[in-house]
Protein backbone atom coordinates (compact mmCIF):
# COMPACT_ATOMS: atom_id res chain seq x y z
CA UNK A 1 0.00 0.00 0.00
CA UNK A 2 1.44 3.47 -1.02
CA UNK A 3 2.43 5.83 2.35
CA UNK A 4 2.89 9.27 1.66
CA UNK A 5 6.55 10.48 2.74
CA UNK A 6 6.71 14.34 2.14
CA UNK A 7 10.06 14.08 3.70
CA UNK A 8 11.07 13.56 -0.11
CA UNK A 9 10.34 17.20 -0.64
CA UNK A 10 13.22 18.44 1.49
CA UNK A 11 15.78 16.62 -0.52
CA UNK A 12 14.43 18.55 -3.22
CA UNK A 13 13.99 21.79 -1.81
CA UNK A 14 16.56 24.04 -3.97
CA UNK A 15 15.36 22.23 -6.85
CA UNK A 16 11.70 23.47 -5.76
CA UNK A 17 12.85 26.86 -4.85
CA UNK A 18 14.29 27.54 -7.99
CA UNK A 19 10.88 26.21 -10.32
CA UNK A 20 8.69 28.25 -8.00
CA UNK A 21 10.92 31.09 -8.91
CA UNK A 22 10.84 30.80 -12.31
CA UNK A 23 7.29 30.54 -11.99
CA UNK A 24 6.77 33.96 -10.16
CA UNK A 25 9.36 35.29 -12.32
CA UNK A 26 7.06 34.40 -16.04
CA UNK A 27 4.07 35.14 -14.44
CA UNK A 28 5.32 38.96 -12.88
CA UNK A 29 6.67 39.75 -16.19
CA UNK A 30 4.00 38.31 -18.69
CA UNK A 31 1.33 40.06 -16.31
CA UNK A 32 3.19 43.35 -16.81
CA UNK A 33 3.35 42.74 -20.37
CA UNK A 34 0.17 41.48 -20.76
CA UNK A 35 -2.24 44.27 -19.46
CA UNK A 36 -0.12 47.18 -21.35
CA UNK A 37 -1.04 44.90 -24.42
CA UNK A 38 -4.54 44.38 -23.57
CA UNK A 39 -4.89 48.49 -22.82
CA UNK A 40 -3.58 49.22 -26.37
CA UNK A 41 -5.64 46.59 -28.05
CA UNK A 42 -8.95 47.98 -26.20
CA UNK A 43 -8.11 51.42 -27.49
CA UNK A 44 -7.34 49.97 -30.44
CA UNK A 45 -10.52 47.98 -30.98
CA UNK A 46 -12.77 50.92 -29.52
CA UNK A 47 -11.40 54.41 -30.06
CA UNK A 48 -8.94 53.86 -32.69
CA UNK A 49 -8.86 54.56 -36.18
CA UNK A 50 -9.88 51.80 -39.21
CA UNK A 51 -5.86 50.72 -39.48
CA UNK A 52 -5.77 50.24 -35.96
CA UNK A 53 -9.06 48.23 -35.78
CA UNK A 54 -8.83 45.94 -38.35
CA UNK A 55 -5.35 44.09 -37.10
CA UNK A 56 -5.87 44.18 -33.82
CA UNK A 57 -9.75 42.64 -34.44
CA UNK A 58 -7.57 39.94 -36.49
CA UNK A 59 -5.33 39.48 -33.54
CA UNK A 60 -7.48 39.12 -30.86
CA UNK A 61 -9.48 36.94 -33.50
CA UNK A 62 -6.71 34.31 -33.99
CA UNK A 63 -5.54 34.05 -30.60
CA UNK A 64 -8.63 33.29 -29.37
CA UNK A 65 -9.67 30.41 -31.28
CA UNK A 66 -6.06 28.97 -31.26
CA UNK A 67 -4.44 26.77 -28.42
CA UNK A 68 -2.43 28.51 -26.02
CA UNK A 69 0.49 25.63 -26.64
CA UNK A 70 0.25 25.92 -30.45
CA UNK A 71 1.21 29.44 -29.95
CA UNK A 72 3.64 28.60 -27.89
CA UNK A 73 5.42 26.42 -30.11
CA UNK A 74 5.27 28.96 -32.84
CA UNK A 75 7.24 31.28 -30.67
CA UNK A 76 9.68 28.27 -29.50
CA UNK A 77 9.59 26.14 -33.08
CA UNK A 78 8.10 28.42 -35.58
CA UNK A 79 10.02 31.47 -35.10
CA UNK A 80 14.05 30.32 -35.58
CA UNK A 81 12.73 28.68 -38.96
CA UNK A 82 12.44 32.88 -39.90
CA UNK A 83 16.14 33.29 -38.34
CA UNK A 84 14.72 34.83 -35.36
CA UNK A 85 15.50 33.00 -31.96
CA UNK A 86 14.33 33.30 -28.46
CA UNK A 87 15.00 31.36 -25.53
CA UNK A 88 12.74 28.82 -24.08
CA UNK A 89 12.39 31.23 -21.23
CA UNK A 90 11.52 34.26 -23.89
CA UNK A 91 9.09 32.67 -25.50
CA UNK A 92 7.21 31.69 -22.31
CA UNK A 93 6.77 35.01 -21.82
CA UNK A 94 5.95 36.10 -24.91
CA UNK A 95 3.61 33.68 -25.78
CA UNK A 96 1.99 34.44 -22.53
CA UNK A 97 1.73 37.99 -22.80
CA UNK A 98 0.32 37.96 -25.72
CA UNK A 99 -2.18 35.30 -24.82
CA UNK A 100 -3.28 36.85 -21.75
CA UNK A 101 -3.35 40.48 -23.22
CA UNK A 102 -6.19 39.85 -25.58
CA UNK A 103 -8.17 38.42 -23.30
CA UNK A 104 -7.63 41.55 -20.79
CA UNK A 105 -8.16 43.30 -23.78
CA UNK A 106 -11.86 42.18 -23.83
CA UNK A 107 -12.21 42.99 -20.33
CA UNK A 108 -10.93 46.31 -20.21
CA UNK A 109 -13.40 46.77 -23.60
CA UNK A 110 -16.47 45.94 -21.99
CA UNK A 111 -15.26 47.90 -19.17
CA UNK A 112 -14.95 51.03 -21.51
CA UNK A 113 -18.33 50.03 -22.89
CA UNK A 114 -19.83 50.52 -19.54
CA UNK A 115 -19.03 54.41 -19.64
CA UNK A 116 -21.45 56.49 -20.75
CA UNK A 117 -20.20 57.87 -23.96
CA UNK A 118 -21.06 61.23 -23.47
CA UNK A 119 -17.89 62.13 -20.86
CA UNK A 120 -16.10 61.33 -23.92
CA UNK A 121 -17.77 63.98 -26.25
CA UNK A 122 -17.63 66.37 -23.57
CA UNK A 123 -14.19 65.72 -22.90
CA UNK A 124 -13.08 66.31 -26.62
CA UNK A 125 -15.45 69.47 -26.63
CA UNK A 126 -13.66 70.88 -23.87
CA UNK A 127 -10.81 70.34 -26.09
CA UNK A 128 -8.59 67.37 -24.74
CA UNK A 129 -7.55 65.46 -28.17
CA UNK A 130 -8.57 61.66 -28.59
CA UNK A 131 -6.14 60.40 -26.71
CA UNK A 132 -6.38 62.68 -24.03
CA UNK A 133 -9.88 61.72 -23.51
CA UNK A 134 -9.29 58.43 -23.33
CA UNK A 135 -6.14 58.01 -21.26
CA UNK A 136 -7.82 60.59 -18.69
CA UNK A 137 -11.33 60.21 -18.87
CA UNK A 138 -12.52 56.60 -20.12
CA UNK A 139 -9.70 54.61 -19.64
CA UNK A 140 -9.49 54.67 -15.98
CA UNK A 141 -13.24 54.21 -15.26
CA UNK A 142 -12.95 51.45 -17.07
CA UNK A 143 -10.05 49.41 -15.63
CA UNK A 144 -11.66 50.74 -12.09
CA UNK A 145 -15.36 48.95 -12.74
CA UNK A 146 -13.47 45.48 -14.11
CA UNK A 147 -10.97 44.88 -11.55
CA UNK A 148 -12.96 42.06 -9.79
CA UNK A 149 -12.65 40.33 -13.64
CA UNK A 150 -8.91 41.46 -14.40
CA UNK A 151 -8.47 39.15 -11.34
CA UNK A 152 -9.56 36.00 -13.23
CA UNK A 153 -7.27 36.73 -16.48
CA UNK A 154 -4.03 36.88 -14.26
CA UNK A 155 -5.40 33.75 -12.18
CA UNK A 156 -5.56 32.18 -15.86
CA UNK A 157 -2.10 33.55 -16.45
CA UNK A 158 -0.79 31.66 -13.43
CA UNK A 159 -2.01 28.55 -14.00
CA UNK A 160 -1.39 28.53 -17.68
CA UNK A 161 2.52 29.25 -17.05
CA UNK A 162 2.86 25.62 -16.36
CA UNK A 163 2.78 25.19 -19.87
CA UNK A 164 6.31 26.89 -20.65
CA UNK A 165 7.26 22.92 -18.90
CA UNK A 166 6.37 21.59 -22.39
CA UNK A 167 9.48 23.91 -23.98
CA UNK A 168 11.91 22.56 -21.11
CA UNK A 169 11.38 26.05 -19.30
CA UNK A 170 12.45 24.73 -15.69
CA UNK A 171 9.27 26.22 -13.86
CA UNK A 172 7.42 24.61 -10.93
CA UNK A 173 5.29 22.51 -12.50
CA UNK A 174 8.49 20.60 -14.45
CA UNK A 175 10.25 20.21 -11.13
CA UNK A 176 7.34 18.45 -9.77
CA UNK A 177 6.53 16.61 -12.57
CA UNK A 178 10.33 15.30 -13.15
CA UNK A 179 9.98 14.61 -9.24
CA UNK A 180 7.56 12.67 -9.26
CA UNK A 181 8.75 10.69 -11.94
CA UNK A 182 12.49 10.67 -10.91
CA UNK A 183 11.53 9.50 -7.05
CA UNK A 184 8.43 7.39 -8.09
CA UNK A 185 6.77 9.79 -5.51
CA UNK A 186 3.70 11.35 -7.70
CA UNK A 187 1.03 12.21 -4.70
CA UNK A 188 3.76 13.92 -2.73
CA UNK A 189 4.67 16.29 -5.71
CA UNK A 190 1.78 16.74 -6.85
CA UNK A 191 0.18 17.81 -3.36
CA UNK A 192 2.80 20.47 -3.28
CA UNK A 193 1.93 21.55 -6.63
CA UNK A 194 -1.77 22.07 -5.83
CA UNK A 195 -0.71 24.17 -2.69
CA UNK A 196 1.49 26.31 -4.57
CA UNK A 197 -0.66 27.06 -7.46
CA UNK A 198 -3.31 27.57 -4.73
CA UNK A 199 -1.40 29.86 -2.62
CA UNK A 200 -0.22 31.80 -5.58
CA UNK A 201 -3.74 31.86 -7.28
CA UNK A 202 -5.01 32.86 -3.55
CA UNK A 203 -2.56 35.80 -3.18
CA UNK A 204 -3.82 37.64 -6.49
CA UNK A 205 -7.25 37.44 -5.23
CA UNK A 206 -6.31 39.26 -2.24
CA UNK A 207 -4.61 41.56 -3.98
CA UNK A 208 -7.11 41.87 -6.44
CA UNK A 209 -9.72 42.23 -3.97
CA UNK A 210 -7.91 44.38 -1.81
CA UNK A 211 -7.54 46.83 -5.27
CA UNK A 212 -11.23 46.50 -5.55
CA UNK A 213 -12.13 47.85 -1.94
CA UNK A 214 -9.98 50.72 -2.65
CA UNK A 215 -10.99 52.08 -6.47
CA UNK A 216 -14.28 50.69 -6.92
CA UNK A 217 -16.48 53.23 -8.31
CA UNK A 218 -19.25 53.89 -5.38
CA UNK A 219 -23.15 53.15 -6.16
CA UNK A 220 -21.92 51.09 -9.47
CA UNK A 221 -22.52 47.63 -9.79
CA UNK A 222 -19.68 45.65 -10.24
CA UNK A 223 -19.01 43.32 -12.82
CA UNK A 224 -18.52 39.42 -12.05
Amino acid sequence: MYELNFEILLKSHKFILYGLFITVFISVISSFLAFLIGSFLSYARTYGSKMLKIPSSFLVEFIRNTPLLIQIFIFYKGLPSLGVSFSGLTCGILSLSLYTGVYISEVIRSGINSVAKEQFLAARSLGLSRIQAYSKIIYPQAVRNVIPTLSGQFINLVKNSSLVSFIAVTDIFYVIYKGSTDEFRVYEYFLLGIVIYMGLTGLISLVFNGLNEKYKIKGKVQQI
